[in-house]
């Protein structure tokens, strides 16, 4: 839609009007008319949102529809920019979180493999200490710790897979963002289009 305001209404100015809705954010495509020329309103106009001025003396009301429909287009292309701004900053984003959590998991991993290592040794100990000949009472403290240290094993591998997961579901995201980036590029078609009809 395209709103055409008079400068001088009943009640309020075509600015009043202009101001109103730059404070309720309303983004309309408008053009603001008025009957005297005046530099201060087409200013206060382009900076609260308007698309443009004319003014009635110097204007051919045959050219209305033309007005308006290079109004709408530009309108069109600010809102495809703005869509366009919006979908590659979450491909960004995206890219950015998926960078920061691989580093992270990079990182865990390596320390849980450390982990996971020194346990292991840690098991092949007890178990050949499980083979001596060793007083009852000893053995069975023996085992107790060969149990614990089998228990925490099992979490701590638990926790290797739990983030080898999420490292798909990262991916899985990183894919997701390829799409976005079509989205974008459609987008870039589209504003060209519009840039062409917009020079001629």
């Amino acid at each position: 839609d395209v709103l055409i305001l008079d400068y001088v209404m009943p009640g309020m100015s075509g600015l009043n009007v202009l101001q109103k809705m730059y404070e309720l954010k309303i983004d309309t495509a408008v053009i603001m008319i008025t009957g005297a020329g005046s530099e201060y309103i087409a200013v206060e106009a382009m900076k609260l949102g308007a698309y443009d001025y004319v003014r009635k003396d110097l204007f051919d009301i045959n050219h209305l529809p033309t007005l308006i429909n290079s109004v709408y287009e530009r309108y069109l292309f600010k809102k495809e920019r703005e869509l366009q701004d919006n979908l590659r900053k979450h491909h960004e984003q995206t890219l950015a979180t998926a960078e920061l959590m691989r580093n992270y998991i990079s990182i865990s991993t390596q320390l849980l493999n450390t982990t996971l290592a020194a346990i292991s040794m840690i098991i092949e100990d007890t178990e050949k200490g499980l083979q001596l000949d060793l007083p009852s009472e000893t053995q069975n403290f023996i085992k107790e710790a060969y149990s614990s240290i089998k228990e925490s094993y099992q979490i701590i591998s638990f926790g290797t897979k739990s983030l080898l997961e999420l490292t798909r579901v990262i991916y899985n995201r990183l894919e997701s963002s390829v799409h976005v980036q079509k989205d974008i590029e459609e987008l870039d078609t589209k504003i060209k289009l519009l840039e062409e009809k917009l020079a001629v």
